[in-house]
C-alpha cells in the first residue's frame, strides 16, 4: 500500500494535532476511586462526556528505561491483542520522521474495518509522552477524524525506576458498551509488559 501525497500530508497533520489534543484530553480526565489491580498496578475508570464507553487510568513502576518501553510499543504497538474485539489480520508500519504511521487490517464480529494508528513521542516538561490513536482509514480519506481508541503513557523517570501512568479508552460503534465497560481495567493488564 503506498500513500497518495495528499493522503501523506492528512496523514502527517493527524499525527501533529493527535498529540497535543489527547494530552489536553487526559488532563480533563477525572478518575474514580484507585484500586489495586495487581501487586504492582493501581486502576480507576473514569466517564467520557462524548462517549458512553468507560475508559481508565492506571498507575505502576517499572525497572525498564524509557527508551526501552517505547521500543517495546513500537514493535508491539497492539496492547492486548488477544482480547480486541478485531483480529489484526495484516499490519504495515510506516515511520514518519521520528513517530511511526501502522494500518492495520482488522476482522471481528462486528465485521472487517482498516485502520490507521498514529504513534508520537514527545517531551512534556519532566515527562515523556508516548500517545497511540485510532481512527478509520477511510475517514482520514474524507478529512475527519473519528477516533476509535485512544492508549496514552506519561513516563517518568525516577531512582532507577520509570513511573507509568497510562490512560486508555476506546469508543468502538455498534460495540455493546456493557461489554467494553466490564473490559476497561482488563486493559490495565498491558502494564505487566514493562515490570
Amino acid at each position: 500500500m503506498n500513500f497518495s501525497p495528499e493522503r501523506e500530508q492528512q496523514i502527517k497533520s493527524m499525527i501533529q494535532t493527535a498529540h497535543a489534543e489527547t494530552v489536553a484530553f487526559c488532563k480533563t480526565v477525572k478518575p474514580g476511586k484507585f484500586s489495586s489491580e495487581s501487586k504492582t498496578t493501581s486502576v480507576a475508570k473514569f466517564d467520557v462526556d462524548f462517549s458512553s464507553f468507560a475508559g481508565i487510568v492506571a498507575k505502576t513502576t517499572s525497572n525498564l528505561k524509557i527508551s526501552e518501553i517505547i521500543s517495546n510499543l513500537r514493535e508491539n504497538p497492539f496492547l492486548l491483542q488477544n482480547s480486541a474485539p478485531f483480529k489484526v489480520t495484516s499490519l504495515i508500519k510506516y515511520p514518519f520522521g521520528d513517530d511511526f504511521v501502522f494500518v492495520a487490517q482488522m476482522e471481528g464480529k462486528m465485521g472487517t474495518s482498516e485502520q490507521l494508528l498514529t504513534f508520537s513521542v514527545q517531551n512534556e516538561g519532566k515527562q515523556t509522552v508516548l500517545v497511540q490513536k485510532w481512527c478509520e482509514l477511510e475517514e482520514i480519506k474524507a478529512k475527519t477524524d473519528r477516533t476509535k481508541a485512544i492508549n496514552v503513557f506519561f513516563l517518568e523517570e525516577k531512582e532507577n525506576k520509570t513511573e507509568i501512568t497510562f490512560y486508555s479508552h476506546q469508543d468502538i460503534p455498534k460495540a455493546p458498551a456493557i461489554i467494553l465497560n466490564m473490559h476497561a481495567k482488563k486493559r490495565a493488564q498491558v502494564l505487566e509488559r514493562f515490570e
